[in-house]
């Protein structure tokens, strides 16, 4: 994840976020190195998506956020 990326992420984050308390990151593993990622509940998912295959399988049918957040869907969400 780039430095930009997390900047990104803490324009757009919730202050009252429960998970990320308003930095718009988080840290998932505390083992050796810290690790951080952008926060998935306060997301935008302005960045579009992108179609999962190879290690998923080649007709899964399911969609990550370009964002980072690592979110997954099974249909792209229709903007509201």
């Amino acid at each position: 994840m780039t430095q930009e990326a997390f900047e990104r992420a803490a324009t757009t984050a919730k202050p009252d976020c429960p998970k990320c308390h308003g930095t718009g990151k988080f840290q998932y593993s505390t083992r050796g190195t810290p690790h951080f990622t952008i926060c998935d509940l306060c997301c935008t998912h302005a960045y579009g998506w992108w179609k999962l295959g190879e290690h998923y399988g080649r007709d899964n049918g399911k969609w990550c956020c370009r964002g980072g957040c690592g979110k997954v869907v099974e249909q792209i969400p229709v903007a509201a």
